[in-house]
């Protein structure tokens, strides 16, 4: 995951979608910050197309997992089987 700092959603979008892999907006914490999850390579390169593009900052956040990210299905799916009906 990483932080995006300084740059707007549709130019956040737009890195992304040239980031190549899996890399998606995972929480939009206000107009001008945005975190940003999914392949470890992918952010990378999302946070250098970020930067180039004229953000303040891109980064990356020390977690354990590509949370609120489609690469987190399995474990959801994993979690489902303890919840209760």
């Amino acid at each position: 995951m990483a932080a995006i700092i300084g740059l707007d959603e549709a130019d956040v979008e737009a890195c992304l979608a040239d980031a190549g892999g899996t890399v998606v907006v995972a929480n939009y914490n206000s107009p001008s910050q945005l975190a940003i999850s999914g392949d470890v390579d992918a952010v990378k390169t999302a946070c250098e197309l970020c930067k180039a593009r004229g953000a303040k900052r891109a980064l990356l956040l020390p977690v354990s997992g590509a949370f609120h990210s489609p690469l987190m299905e399995p474990a959801v799916e994993e979690f489902r089987a303890f919840l209760p009906d």
